[in-house]
């Protein structure tokens, strides 16, 4: 079932992750509304937006991988990888990262077993 909507599932997780350009684009914003703190220390910022760009990349290659078949299966290893180790540092920094990182725990979680399930041919 999940081979059948797999274009539809990686351009709906695409455009999710590559929102994430926002990060990139408005550290300040984005870090504000996720702590609910205002956050102008200039390194913070910097790693926020370097970090917010290779994520919203991932993000687009899910949306180019939903069009061409040929890249499903690495941009899906790659997706699956990157966003497991995400959780596992945000689970890790949880002090840090707490309740505000819920929706995306939710979000990132649905989309490694989707996409794990893919990979395993369901």
């Amino acid at each position: 079932m999940i081979n059948t909507h797999i274009d539809l599932i990686l351009v709906v997780l695409g455009v999710i992750t590559t929102s994430m350009i926002l990060q990139a684009i408005a550290p300040k914003y984005v870090l504000s509304m996720f702590f609910k703190k205002e956050i102008t220390d200039p390194y913070a910022l910097f790693l926020a937006r370097s970090s917010g760009i290779p994520i919203a990349i991932i993000g687009m290659l899910m949306i180019w991988a939903s069009f061409d078949e040929t890249l499903r299966i690495p941009v899906a290893v790659a997706a699956v990888v990157g966003k497991a180790l995400f959780l596992l540092t945000i689970a890790s920094n949880w002090k840090v990262t707490g309740p505000p990182y819920f929706l995306t725990i939710a979000i990132d979680s649905i989309s490694v077993v989707l996409l794990l399930l893919y990979l395993l041919g369901f």
